[in-house]
């Protein structure tokens, strides 16, 4: 049980260290711009 409580802590600190370097996301597209390089994502609207 000692070796899973210390696997459980080490993972903890783990995680705790990794959360408080994330940054975020820096977005640099418009959504034009998205929408024409991303087009194949974007559905296809037949009117």
């Amino acid at each position: 049980m000692l070796i899973y409580e210390l696997s459980e802590q080490e993972i903890s600190a783990w995680s705790a260290d990794v959360n408080d370097r994330q940054r975020g996301v820096e977005w640099h597209m418009k959504i034009n711009d998205a929408r024409c390089k991303l087009k194949s994502v974007y559905p296809k609207i037949k009117i």
